[in-house]
């Protein structure tokens, strides 16, 4: 089964990419795509230097001062999406579409939300019983 080479690579599948058989077609739509190619590595790089400061200062925290505060850590971090995601949701939705949004699912939210702190707390707890060069 082939795909396109402008799929392939859209989903950033080297390998469906190279299955396709169309080297001459991979080429021009990694250079159509370059620009969001290097927004994807960009990002990840952010992504990858926050949660490589969040081990250091669990870390550090548990070393240095014998606290562990993966909930105020998690705060910090759910503060700041509300800070700047809910207004942009506001402005591009309206604020009518994000409460019947909200009223709709709410249960699901609700659900995804335990789930994710769940996993950042015990994330964030992993970190104060680990060493740096581990």
């Amino acid at each position: 089964m082939a795909c396109s080479p402008l799929r392939a690579l859209r989903a950033l599948d080297p390998i469906g990419a190279l299955r396709a058989l169309d080297p001459i077609g991979a080429l021009r739509a990694l250079r159509n795509d370059w620009k969001r190619f290097v927004l994807i590595l960009a990002l990840g790089q952010i992504l990858s230097l926050c949660i490589t400061s969040t081990s250091v200062l669990s870390n550090k925290l548990a070393e240095r001062q014998t606290v562990t505060t993966p909930n105020f850590q998690s705060f910090l971090v759910y503060a700041l999406l509300l800070i700047v995601y809910m207004p942009l949701t506001l402005v591009r939705l309206g604020p009518r579409k994000v409460w019947l949004n909200i009223k709709k699912r709410y249960y699901w939210y609700i659900f995804m939300a335990l789930v994710d702190v769940e996993g950042n707390f015990f994330v964030i707890k992993a970190f104060s019983y680990t060493s740096l060069l581990s």
